[in-house]
């Protein structure tokens, strides 16, 4: 017979709730199947009576109402001297940016961080490949070249122009030499013709003689030998007559071979001008490609444009750089440093004349009035105000950064200027923007219009009155206690 093991105190007292509990269970759950409405009801009156119960126990002692203390706030007010906040950028005119104006490879560079150079100083030298070859210096040398070619032969081709030149001349003047010798031959023939006419008037007056005296033939022999003296004296005069009209051609100044000739030189000697003058144009061509071509391979040498000392070297040797790849950034203490400030025409016209600026520099602020507000748009829209930063100041700011402004935009005491408020003073819904003032000790909500936005103010066009006093403070709601801070 096995025997089985005792069974522990605990365990036994579970066992038997355990069965009791089961037996309650069952008798229940008999009474709700055999009257389910009644036992709802009494279930939901012993829940009524728990509640009931519950509240008389818990019930809080009256306390007595204590008022709020009112919120401390801090507020701007309509009708002081108005203010906008803006950035106004940093421009330091020593600071010089060296960029590359060619590409290249970074054949060598010169100098280094905290360098001193003067103006010219060779910063980086730059090549076309990686073997050093520049094509920049080569273009040069070629242009040098052709330059002094033309240079040293200039002297000897004007030389040749100008013999050219007396040669025309020379032409010309023996082409009128012999127009003169022609004129005296002309002359001359003339007179010859003249005599011959003479003698021919002579003969024939003999021939007729003899010819009214031949009795019987006896003046045969004698008229023959006059015709023959005849014949021979005009057939002179035919040729001379033929050369007098020839000579009478051609020594005639209105004539083309005159003309002609003058035509000539006057032509050659155009030409030779245009010659002398192509030459020249040549010589000043030549030397301008020489000077261009020094600029190109100036652009492979960059070197400082003023004295300064080397802030940043951006490049190292074998580097490829594109035109405008920052090269070397140099400082030049001769510089100004300024700050520009861009707002709208309608603040720009409306800048106050006797107050100052507040310029802020970290923690420290200092006055300053404007040295130039632009009377037209530098920015897109917007107008340029201008402002020296001092010289103890000058090495706190960096350039092309910002600093805060605040810049009056008209004189205490006046509201003929549209108001600017604090951007974080509106509270905005999709209906319409308004802003809480103070009103005694209370806070009190205000509808406004707005305008444009200018940094972190805004611009206010109504809704607000001379003296109301606009509360900065975001944990503020209308009706609130409040008190300002002073």
């Amino acid at each position: 017979m096995t025997r089985q093991s005792p069974i522990s105190l605990p365990a036994r007292v579970f066992q038997n709730s355990k069965k009791k509990s089961l037996k309650y269970y069952a008798l229940y759950t008999n009474v709700v199947k055999k009257r389910p409405v009644t036992s709802f009801l009494v279930a939901l009156a012993l829940l009524l009576g728990i509640i009931v119960v519950g509240n008389f126990i818990t019930k809080p002692k009256n306390i007595p109402a204590v008022a709020p203390e009112p919120k401390q706030v801090k507020v701007f007010s309509i009708g002081k001297s108005p203010t906008i906040t803006t950035q106004a950028q940093i421009q330091k005119d020593g600071v010089i940016t060296i960029v590359a104006q060619t590409p290249g490879i970074v054949q060598n560079v010169a100098v280094k961080e905290g360098d001193s150079v003067s103006r010219g100083t060779n910063l980086i030298s730059l090549s076309s490949n990686y073997q050093g070859g520049n094509a920049a210096s080569l273009s040069r040398q070629l242009a040098q070249v052709q330059f002094e070619n033309v240079r040293d032969t200039h002297d000897t081709q004007k030389d040749i122009i100008q013999k050219q030149r007396d040669l025309a001349n020379a032409a010309s003047d023996n082409t009128e030499e012999l127009r003169k010798i022609s004129e005296k031959t002309h002359d001359d023939i003339s007179s010859l013709i003249s005599l011959n006419n003479g003698i021919l008037d002579t003969l024939n007056t003999n021939l007729q003689n003899l010819k009214d005296t031949n009795v019987g033939g006896a003046n045969d022999s004698l008229i023959l030998a006059t015709q023959q003296q005849i014949s021979s004296f005009s057939a002179a005069n035919a040729q001379l007559n033929a050369q007098e009209r020839g000579l009478s051609y051609s020594t005639n100044t209105n004539n083309p071979p005159t003309k002609l000739a003058n035509a000539t030189k006057d032509m050659t000697l155009a030409q030779l001008d245009i010659t002398e003058k192509a030459l020249d144009l040549s010589q000043k061509i030549s030397e301008i490609q020489l000077n261009l071509a020094r600029v190109n391979e100036a652009l492979m040498y960059p070197v400082s444009p003023c004295a300064g000392v080397v802030q940043k070297v951006n490049v190292h040797v074998g580097q490829s750089v594109t035109p405008g790849t920052t090269l070397v950034v140099i400082y030049s203490q001769t510089g100004n440093v300024t700050a520009h400030a861009k707002v709208p025409q309608a603040i720009a016209q409306s800048i106050s004349k006797i107050e100052n600026s507040n310029l802020m520099f970290g923690d420290k602020n200092i006055s300053e009035t404007p040295t130039f507000v632009s009377t037209q748009t530098t920015d897109g829209q917007l107008y340029s105000v201008i402002y020296e930063i001092p010289e103890d100041l000058q090495d706190a700011v960096s350039n092309l950064g910002f600093i805060k402004v605040e810049i009056p935009v008209a004189a205490s005491g006046t509201n003929s200027v549209i108001p600017y408020i604090p951007l974080d003073s509106v509270y905005q819904t999709q209906e319409a923007a308004y802003v809480y003032v103070a009103q005694g000790d209370k806070a009190q909500s205000k509808q406004v219009e707005l305008g444009q936005v200018l940094g972190g103010n805004v611009e206010v066009k109504s809704g607000l009155s001379d003296g109301d006093q606009v509360i900065l403070n975001r944990n503020v709601l209308s009706g609130d206690s409040i008190k300002i801070e002073i």
